[in-house]
């Protein structure tokens, strides 16, 4: 018997809408959810590094059956010293600071100060108090978006270097914690109060690298000639944190990927895994000191936590007294979410009520930096002077 035509045996191979003619409905493929290159880039990082492993998005225990060289990548990336995302997409990228979710938050918190001190709110007053023209079209805030332009794209060639640092640190924590022990792994069990343990010492491993970089940047002469891009804006955005000289971004980066790499090798060899709870890829109490007032840290926007909190966490209102240009305020308040570095260091100014603050360096330096040049090039200049 011949063979029918092949569209024939399409047509007999099919019922009518969709179903089989031996009967039932087609079975539905799910289709995968489209990801953007930003997770794209990440996973393909990962994946290269590690051979096959590659955490998916949202609220997890990190790194659990990633290994001992996964749990040190993965906490690099998840601590968000990594731009892998395209420039397009980095409001979407879950590890990012300026992730969609953490500017919506602090807009709502900025919202709803100006409706609590205003007579007769509104929504176009709203607006006006959380994105005033003079403060985002100000010269000192467009050089920020062009700095934040260039910073990404020298952070992502930063990339492949911070991830072999972290890996080779990893390595040799866990190669000193087994030889020191003598055992490969101590096994303890993964129970809650580990979990809020590993949580926390991550948590403060980071911090402390924040700490001690920014403090080295104040402290340190020549160091301090390239952190002066930073506290050279005249407003303060949400885009002034990327106001970074290239040197800042090595020495913070740096040290935040060794310290969360010794961080992360503990926890592996106590836990046989790194148990940090994490959501977005970020550790959970970083996440809400995310959420709550993070970028208002740089803005117009005073914000002090009330009581314990105000004393204990750093409020955008502390950071904001950093920049000011006022001699009183000078080398205060470095820390990022604790506020004993500080009072260890006797760095700490907690400000009594609201202070009226003018941004900038001071002593006359201000027009030092008033081009693009002037932040990656005054630097070295003065370095130069110097030696």
């Amino acid at each position: 018997m011949p063979r029918p035509p092949r569209y024939e045996r399409q047509r007999a191979g099919r019922g009518r809408a969709g179903t089989f003619a031996g009967g039932g409905a087609k079975a539905a493929t799910p289709r995968p959810k489209p990801i953007c290159k930003g997770q794209q880039r990440l996973r393909l990082v990962k994946a290269r590094l590690l051979g096959k492993f590659a955490l998916s998005p949202g609220c997890h225990l990190a790194n659990v059956g990633l290994g001992r060289v996964g749990a040190s990548v993965d906490g690099i990336l998840s601590a968000g010293t990594l731009l892998s995302a395209p420039l397009i997409s980095v409001f979407a990228a879950p590890w990012q600071r300026e992730h969609f979710l953490f500017l919506a938050a602090n807009a709502t918190i900025a919202g709803l100060i100006y409706y609590k001190t205003s007579g007769r709110p509104s929504i176009r007053g709203a607006l006006r108090y959380c994105l005033p023209k003079r403060l985002f079209f100000h010269q000192s805030a467009v050089i920020d978006y062009k700095i934040w332009v260039i910073n990404w794209i020298l952070l992502v060639a930063l990339t492949p270097p911070l991830v072999a640092i972290g890996t080779g640190i990893f390595k040799a924590s866990d190669f000193l914690f087994r030889l020191a022990a003598g055992v490969d792994s101590l096994h303890f069990a993964v129970t809650p109060m580990w979990i809020v343990v590993a949580t926390i010492a991550n948590l403060l491993a980071t911090d402390a690298a924040l700490f001690f970089s920014h403090y080295a940047m104040h402290k340190v002469p020549i160091l301090w000639q390239f952190h002066k891009t930073h506290h050279s804006a005249q407003v303060l955005t949400p885009f002034t944190v990327n106001r970074v000289h290239p040197i800042d971004m090595v020495l913070t980066s740096v040290t935040g990927v060794a310290l969360s790499s010794i961080a992360g090798a503990a926890c592996v060899f106590a836990f046989d895994v790194n148990p940090t709870v994490t959501v977005l890829g970020l550790n959970v109490f970083q996440f809400a000191f995310y959420l709550l007032g993070y970028h208002l840290r740089h803005s117009h926007v005073w914000v002090m936590f009330p009581g314990w909190v105000g004393r204990h966490i750093s409020s955008p209102a502390l950071h904001l007294i950093h920049h000011s240009a006022d001699p009183r305020h000078y080398d205060r308040n470095m820390a990022q979410i604790f506020t004993f570095w500080d009072r260890a260091f006797e760095t700490l100014y907690l400000p009594q009520s609201k202070e009226d603050i003018t941004f900038g360096i001071g002593h006359g330096e201000d027009d030092d930096f008033r081009t693009l040049g002037d932040m990656y090039f005054r630097g070295f200049r003065a370095k130069g002077k110097n030696l």
